[in-house]
């Protein structure tokens, strides 16, 4: 089947999944596979983004292996999703001179038979009237705009990872359109380089990775942790607001917030907070993971909840919201998860973390301070008194996760799907 996947390739909820299921679908021999991403996907100087590199080198590695991406294979032009060039026979071998906007892609010579985009549904307006239409999507609330429902002639299935994720979909789609497809997790090896976070080690670390949104709750679990613990505690807590710092602000604006909420419960002798900004590479991601005594995010609602995924993946106790998909994969015998208060109309809780009212619609969580106050401090007191019994915990999380996100199971599902689709088209 010749397919086509348009996706992001950064290190988003959605470019991860992207960039893995492309990994993955390399391997597919039934597949002839043309790609195409975002401005800095594929370049041609040094695959750069802003300051930094390419975030993921093993995805480089791929695709030059499999002949995806080579010096012999240029495009002088944007390469514009709608407007793609077909028959690309003779392209020139020699370097041009390069821009960012100049990607290095193989393109097959016909039309798909099969177009999957997985991002935002706005994506599937791009998607061409000749091939099957596959948008690959999530939902984290339990409803989506209704204004929605403009896409559900646009596309010809819905791919979504969850129930949950289903569900927020079904008042703007119909119903037979939406499938569950599970995505996995590519499970990277830390190469235990700690020392470029200059975290304190002689601390107990509580880490989070998460966009500086409403949905992620940085305001409940700051206030969480400097009213359960002092600066006579050896704790400190690491907040790194995602990986591509994607909302494009200064670590300055997140440390003054932490400050005024700190300020506003009239607490003296704070713990220890470190913050970053910056983007980081997928293997630093995972180094830094591998820092972190326990990780804990107290998220309003999540389809999947990747970053506690990838954290019980290493056998880090994690603390998280008893809420949305996250209570298929956590649960008291393997983390440690927060109790809800209550279910209350999506709102902008805190002005100084941003807010996609856009996306969002319906309900999600309010998650209990209170217990989550006492959980970190279980864990806390756990490494000290009984650290074996905290690590079992942990491990029951990892094999839980490494199972349920097992790329090579899903792997076969949505192979499965797309011969399917392959043979009655």
């Amino acid at each position: 089947m010749k397919l086509f996947l348009f996706c992001d390739t950064g290190p988003s909820g959605h470019g991860t999944v992207g960039r893995e299921f492309m990994k993955h679908l390399l391997d597919e021999k039934k597949v002839e596979l043309n790609v195409g991403t975002h401005e800095w996907g594929f370049n041609l100087h040094g695959w750069f983004f802003g300051a930094r590199s390419f975030p993921d080198k093993r995805l480089i590695e791929r695709l030059i292996q499999t002949k995806r991406i080579n010096k012999d294979c240029f495009l002088n032009n944007k390469r514009e999703f709608k407007y793609r060039v077909h028959n690309i026979d003779n392209i020139p071998a020699s370097t041009i001179e390069a821009e960012s906007k100049n990607l290095m892609i193989h393109d097959f010579k016909d039309k798909e038979d099969i177009n999957i985009t997985i991002g935002g549904l706005i994506q599937a307006t791009r998607q061409p009237k000749y091939a099957y239409r596959i948008t690959e999507t999530t939902q984290n609330t339990t409803k989506c705009p209704d204004r929605w429902r403009m896409y559900n002639d646009k596309t010809d299935e819905i791919w979504v990872p969850s129930k949950w994720a289903k569900n927020g979909l079904l008042n703007a789609f119909d119903e037979e359109k939406i499938k569950i497809m599970p995505y996995g997790v590519d499970f990277i090896k830390p190469t235990f380089n700690d020392k470029m976070w200059q975290l304190h080690k002689k601390k107990f670390i509580f880490g989070t990775c998460a966009r500086w949104t409403n949905l992620k709750a940085h305001d409940i679990l700051v206030k969480a942790y400097v009213e359960e613990f002092t600066e006579k505690d050896d704790v400190m807590l690491f907040i790194k607001t995602t990986i591509n710092n994607q909302a494009n602000f200064h670590g300055d604006l997140v440390m003054n917030t932490i400050n005024r909420w700190i300020n506003d419960l009239y607490i003296i002798d704070p713990p220890e907070i470190g913050i970053s900004t910056e983007a980081i590479t997928i293997q630093e991601y995972w180094d830094m993971m591998n820092c972190f005594d326990c990780f804990v995010l107290p998220s309003r609602a999540e389809a999947i909840g990747i970053s506690n995924v990838q954290a019980m993946s290493l056998g880090i106790p994690t603390i998280s919201t008893n809420y949305s998909d996250i209570k298929t994969y956590l649960n008291k015998n393997n983390g440690f998860p927060i109790d809800v208060e209550d279910e209350v109309d999506i709102q902008h809780h805190c002005k100084k973390l941003f807010f996609y009212g856009d996306e969002y619609r319906g309900k999600w969580a309010m998650p209990s301070q209170s217990h989550l106050q006492e959980q970190m401090r279980k864990v806390y007191e756990m490494s000290k008194e009984n650290p074996r019994k905290l690590q079992e915990i942990a491990d029951k999380g990892k094999e839980k996760v490494r199972s349920m996100f097992d790329w090579k199971k899903h792997m076969k599902t949505r192979m499965n799907r797309l011969e399917a689709i392959s043979s009655k088209n």
